[in-house]
C-alpha cells in the first residue's frame, strides 16, 4: 500500500509521478476506496480510469458491457482468445484498465505488451502511462523506471512493451502475456514465437496469455480460434462484433461498407475469417472448410485417417498419392497428399510436408508412405528434380503402383499404363495441365467431392488467387500443398482415371452419381501383395535408407 505524503518534485520532475520512497497519508475515505478498487477491477476502471478520446480529450473511461465481459473473462481464466471488430476500444479496455489495474495492486507481477509491431507495442504503453498520470496521488504506487517499453513501480511490478517475435522477450518471465493484433503478424513469426514463448507459460500454474485481434485471412489466429472453438485446445473464446459498439447503427453500417467495401468491412467489423480475393476456391467455400486435428502427428507427417486394408467382407480401400517435389533447400517445401479415392466425397488421410530433404531421400519416405496406404497409386509431378523422385521410386526402389502418363500430339498429356510406347513416369506441370487440374479441384470443392482436413493445406487455398490466367500463392505464400490437388484434379479429370476406381469423377460432379464398385480391372501396376507393415523403418531392407530423421521437422 502507499505511504506518506508525497512531495511536488516527483519522478524525473514530473509530479504526476511519485518517487519510490515518498511517504502518503491517506485518509479514511481514501483507505475505503483504495481497498474497493484492489478488489474489484471494474469498480476502478469505471471510478478512477481516464483515456483521451478523440474528441473529447481527457474524459472518463466508461466500460460498454462488452467490454466488462472481456474484463470478466480475462480476470478468470489462464488462456483467452479475442476475435474483436476494429475501433471498439479493445486494446484500450485491457491495457489502460486491466493491466493497470493489476500492476498498482499486486506486487511482484510481470506484464508483457506484444503487438506486430514494436512502435504499436510501445504506443500502447504509453496510454497505460498516460492514464497512470491521470490516477488520482492515493491509487499511485512510485516510479522506479519510466522509459520508452519499461515501467516498474516501487510495489516491484513491471510492464514491458516489444514487438512479437521468438527473440523479443527470450530469457524473461511474465505473470501475463498480451498479444495484440496477433493475426497481423507474419506466420512464420508467429509459429515461432508461440513455438518459444507458449512452454514457458503453459509450465506455470496461474501465468495467463491473452490473444486479442482483429481477424486477417486464415492464419495461426484463425487456427487458434477455431481449435478453441472445436475443443481442440483451453483458450476461452471472446467475440464481438461492430454491432456490440454503442453509438453504431446500421446506417452507419451502410455508409462503412460503402467506404470500404464489403469484403473488408466484414473482416474488419464483422470479424469474418475471409481470405485473399479471387482466390481459386470462392471465399463462401472457403469460410465453410474446417481443418481436423491429426489422428497421428509425426512432425513432417500428418495422418487424419489411417488406412483401411481388407477384411473378410471388404477389399481395401484404394488410395491415390500426389507429390510436389522441392530441391530440399529449406525453401519451398516436398509435399505429398494421401487421398481416399473409393468412397465419395474423395478425401484428404494424411499429408507429409518438409523443406530440407532431398530427392534421394524423399522417394524411400513415399514408398513407406505409399505401402502403409494399401500400395497407395502415387502420381509425381515431374518438373525440376521431381523426375529424380520418380526414377528413385521406379528403378531403385521397385515401387509398383506409379502412375504413368502418355503424349498425344493432340490433346496433350493423358492418363496411360506404363506399356503404352511413349508413356512416362509422372506428370509435367504445364499451363494446360494446371488449368485443367485448377478448374477441377474447384469444381469438386464446390459440389462437396472433395473433403480437405489438412490445415496448412486450407491456409494455402486461401492465399492461391489469380494472377492474369493463372492461379498461384500471393507474394510471401507457398502453394506446395495446393499443387497437390491440381495433381488430383488433374488425374480425376482423365477418361482413364474410372478405371482405378470404378466410378467416374465428371459424372459425379454432372449429378449423375453412381455406387463405387471395386471390380472393374485396374490398370497400371497394381501389386495384390499383401503389405501389412507395422508402420516401423525395417533396417534390414535394401530399399530403406537408415536415416531416423525422415519423419521429423
Amino acid at each position: 500500500m502507499p505511504k506518506s505524503t508525497r512531495s511536488n518534485k516527483g519522478y524525473n520532475g514530473n509530479s504526476n509521478l511519485p518517487l519510490p520512497d515518498e511517504i502518503v497519508q491517506l485518509t479514511k475515505a481514501e483507505l475505503t476506496e483504495y481497498v474497493k478498487c484492489a478488489d474489484d477491477v471494474n469498480y476502478f476502471i469505471n471510478n478512477y480510469v481516464k483515456i483521451v478520446h478523440v474528441d473529447h480529450g481527457i474524459v472518463p473511461f466508461k466500460m460498454w458491457p462488452f467490454q466488462e465481459t472481456i474484463i470478466d473473462v480475462f480476470n478468470n481464466n489462464r488462456f483467452t482468445i479475442c476475435k474483436m471488430a476494429r475501433q471498439s476500444g479493445k486494446s484500450t479496455v485491457v491495457v489502460c484498465g486491466y493491466f493497470l489495474w493489476y500492476i498498482l495492486f499486486h506486487t511482484d507481477v510481470s506484464v508483457g505488451i506484444l503487438a506486430n509491431k514494436e512502435s504499436t507495442a510501445i504506443e500502447l504503453l504509453r496510454r497505460l502511462k498516460q492514464s497512470f498520470e491521470f490516477l488520482p496521488g492515493f491509487l499511485k504506487q512510485g516510479i522506479v523506471k519510466w522509459d520508452q517499453k519499461l515501467i516498474m513501480f516501487a510495489n516491484n511490478s513491471r510492464v514491458r512493451a516489444e514487438s512479437t517475435s521468438a527473440s523479443a522477450i527470450r530469457g524473461d518471465t511474465f505473470n501475463i502475456l498480451f498479444l495484440d493484433e496477433f493475426a497481423h503478424v507474419p506466420d512464420n513469426i508467429a509459429g515461432e514465437f508461440m513455438t518459444s514463448v507458449f512452454p514457458a507459460i503453459s509450465s506455470g500454474k496461474t501465468t495467463k496469455l491473452f490473444i486479442i485481434s482483429t481477424p486477417k485471412g486464415y492464419n495461426l489466429f484463425y487456427k487458434i480460434w477455431n481449435d478453441a472453438v472445436e475443443g481442440r485446445n483451453t483458450y476461452k473464446t471472446v467475440g464481438f462484433t461492430w454491432r456490440d459498439v454503442p453509438g453504431r447503427d446500421d446506417a452507419w453500417a451502410d455508409e462503412t461498407r460503402k467506404n470500404i467495401g464489403e469484403q473488408q468491412f466484414e473482416q474488419e467489423f464483422n470479424c469474418s475469417f475471409q481470405g485473399s480475393a479471387n482466390t481459386l476456391i470462392p471465399a463462401y467455400k472457403l469460410a465453410q472448410m474446417s481443418f481436423k486435428s491429426p489422428m497421428e502427428d509425426r512432425g513432417s507427417l500428418k495422418i487424419y485417417v489411417p488406412p483401411v486394408r481388407a477384411n473378410e467382407t471388404d477389399p481395401s480401400h484404394v488410395y491415390v498419392m500426389t507429390v510436389d517435389t522441392s530441391q530440399g533447400q529449406d525453401q519451398d517445401f516436398a509435399v505429398a497428399s494421401i487421398f481416399d479415392i473409393s468412397i465419395t466425397p474423395f478425401r484428404q488421410v494424411a499429408v507429409f510436408r518438409r523443406n530440407d530433404i532431398t530427392p534421394q531421400l524423399l522417394a524411400p519416405v513415399l514408398k513407406q508412405i505409399g505401402q502403409h496406404y494399401c500400395d497407395a497409386f502415387i502420381l509425381v509431378e515431374i518438373n525440376d528434380v521431381g523426375l529424380i523422385v520418380a526414377d528413385s521410386l521406379r528403378m531403385e526402389l521397385e515401387y509398383d503402383n506409379l502412375i504413368f502418363i502418355k503424349s498425344d500430339p493432340k490433346r496433350g498429356q493423358m492418363l496411360g499404363g506404363g506399356f503404352h510406347p511413349k508413356a512416362r513416369l509422372g506428370l509435367r506441370m504445364t499451363q494446360a495441365t494446371k488449368r485443367i487440374g485448377c478448374a477441377q479441384v474447384r469444381t469438386m470443392v464446390e459440389k462437396d467431392q472433395l473433403l480437405i482436413f489438412d490445415y496448412q493445406t486450407i491456409r494455402e487455398l486461401t492465399t492461391f488467387v489469380a494472377k492474369g490466367a493463372k492461379y498461384q500463392a500471393e507474394e510471401g505464400a507457398h502453394d506446395d500443398c495446393v499443387m497437390t490437388l491440381v495433381l488430383l484434379g488433374w488425374l480425376t479429370a482423365q477418361h482413364g482415371f474410372e478405371n482405378y476406381v470404378g466410378l467416374s469423377m465428371r459424372k459425379l460432379l454432372m449429378n449423375e452419381s453412381e455406387p463405387v464398385s471395386l471390380d472393374e480391372p485396374f490398370v497400371g501396376f497394381f501389386d495384390t501383395t499383401d503389405h501389412s507393415l507395422d508402420w516401423d523403418w525395417d533396417p534390414s531392407s535394401p530399399n530403406v535408407v537408415d536415416d531416423p530423421d525422415f519423419w521429423r521437422e
